[in-house]
């Protein structure tokens, strides 16, 4: 089982970096205000097989809610073809503050409370980036 408070100390666990440079999206508007490193977050996270509906239930609301967020460029979970408990984990936010506001919400906390005695498993790193590059 995962708790919010090992989720939250998991995130928080190395200080955001600061940069004076300015980070820009691909349209070329401002990602950072404050000199923040742009902060992604990646990973996996397992659930229960038993749980696995109530689970996409929750995380359907978390994502509709996040991505509300001031600061969130994106936000969501997708599950694995080859193995459906497992989902994958993709967050981009402007800065440091903004994922410390999304942690500190109401809809954080109450997903936490509901998915987290069905997770099985976690593996979720925490990026600070300072430019990204258009790939593709």
């Amino acid at each position: 089982m995962v708790t919010a408070c090992r989720v939250r100390s998991l995130l928080k666990r190395r200080a955001p970096v600061r940069s004076e440079h300015s980070q820009q999206r691909p349209d070329g508007s401002a990602l950072a205000t404050r000199g923040n490193l742009m902060i992604v977050i990646t990973g996996t996270i397992g659930v229960a097989a038993d749980s696995l509906g109530a689970a996409l239930s929750a995380i359907a609301t978390l994502e509709a809610r996040t991505r509300e967020e001031d600061g969130c460029l994106e936000y969501g979970f997708w599950q694995s073809p080859n193995e459906p408990t497992l989902l994958a984990v993709v967050e981009r936010w402007r800065d440091a503050d903004s994922l410390d506001a999304h942690m500190a919400s109401a809809h954080m906390a109450e997903f936490l409370t509901t998915v987290g005695p069905m997770v099985t498993s976690s593996a979720l790193d925490r990026h600070d980036v300072s430019a990204t590059t258009k790939l593709m």
